[in-house]
């Protein structure tokens, strides 16, 4: 409960929460650290916010984000460097990023407070008619980068190649070792992907004054955006749509497998680029072995959609067709105000709706 927020997990929470398997070795020692534990409430908001969000986002595609239900049990799709486990773990470390960040500037989290002003972030607007004031206490974004690579162990992501490791260029070529070390090397880079998304959401909140109401002056502070966001969640999602395939080059950097009009791209992959090394399923069909669960009784839409949307029953359903459910549903309608305007009285109306489910 909030009370409890700020006394961190107990080393009995820690214990059991290992003893399930929700924590890992590494997440073990940072939750009995004794500074990092008190940022365990963060971690649990931040999981449940990732698999909401997620879910959320991806809810009119094929792949709907369905396996981070399953987490701590790891499906296929999120553990072979798939385009999807990209984004899941650019989901994750956002999602930290903003909890741990939100909580030090609310005091509620020991160990930290306000951020500092970033000096880099791009003024709040041209407009010269308004007069800023800087206010108000700033999301911790250093403690929350800080706290948060600690807690996911980007020094074990092979940011740094290792003496006796030799990358093979060619992917068919690699043994399961080496495509064990890439896989961390991919999920360091998206990881970093999803902090870099979460840095770059700040926002301005504003309040006019002025006499008469005349907004000469306005009192500003930033934050980042809440994972709720909509302009956010279309951004990961973006990303998702225009991750990189890659293989991994001289000095340990990922380098996209594409062509270009002219000839063979070899330029490395930029840092805000999602990549992943294993092509996805189509997810049309339930397959284990690529955690797929197929898309049988999936909902899907024929009205206000064109025929190239994702949701649309032609895309969802991979041609297998679909069934129709109609349901009568009450509810209030014409509603008005009595005589005395004190209270609102509606009628009750019956509506016929039409859900569509694919085969």
């Amino acid at each position: 409960n909030h009370k409890q927020e700020l006394d961190g997990f107990t080393r009995s929470e820690c214990e059991y929460a290992k003893k399930i398997q929700v924590l890992r070795k590494r997440h073990y020692r940072f939750c009995l650290h004794h500074k990092h534990r008190f940022a365990m409430h963060a971690v649990l908001m931040a999981s449940k916010a990732t698999v909401y969000y997620c879910m959320k986002t991806f809810a009119d595609r094929r792949w709907n984000c369905k396996s981070v239900e399953k987490l701590p049990k790891i499906s296929p799709d999120l553990r072979l460097g798939t385009q999807e486990q990209a984004v899941v773990h650019a989901f994750s470390s956002a999602a930290l990023l903003f909890e741990i960040s939100r909580r030090c500037s609310q005091n509620k989290l020991r160990h930290c407070s306000c951020g500092k002003e970033n000096p880099d972030v791009n003024d709040l607007t041209n407009n010269q008619n308004y007069t800023y004031y800087y206010t108000n206490c700033l999301d911790n974004i250093e403690v929350g980068i800080e706290f948060t690579k600690t807690f996911l162990g980007f020094h074990k992501m092979g940011k740094t190649k290792s003496k006796d490791t030799e990358w093979k260029s060619d992917n068919s070529s690699l043994k399961e070792k080496n495509k064990s070390q890439m896989i961390q090397r991919l999920n360091g880079h998206n990881y970093e992907v999803g902090l870099m998304i979460m840095k770059n959401s700040w926002k301005p909140k504003c309040k006019c004054h002025g006499v008469s109401g005349s907004c000469s002056q306005k009192i500003c502070y930033r934050q980042l955006r809440r994972l709720d966001d909509e302009e956010l969640l279309k951004t990961i999602k973006d990303y998702y749509l225009k991750a990189k395939h890659v293989t991994i080059g001289e000095n340990n950097k990922l380098y996209p497998t594409q062509f270009t009009s002219q000839s063979y791209q070899n330029e490395p992959l930029k840092n805000n680029e999602l990549a992943f090394i294993e092509h996805s399923s189509d997810y049309c069909e339930p397959d284990p072995s690529a955690g797929s669960f197929g898309t049988q009784g999936r909902q899907c839409e024929t009205k206000n959609v064109t025929l190239s949307e994702t949701n649309h029953c032609s895309n969802m359903c991979c041609g297998r067709g679909y069934r129709e459910v109609v349901e009568k549903e009450t509810v209030q309608c014409k509603c008005e105000l009595d005589v005395g305007y004190y209270v609102v009285k509606c009628k009750t109306c019956s509506q016929i709706n039409i859900k569509k489910f694919c085969l």
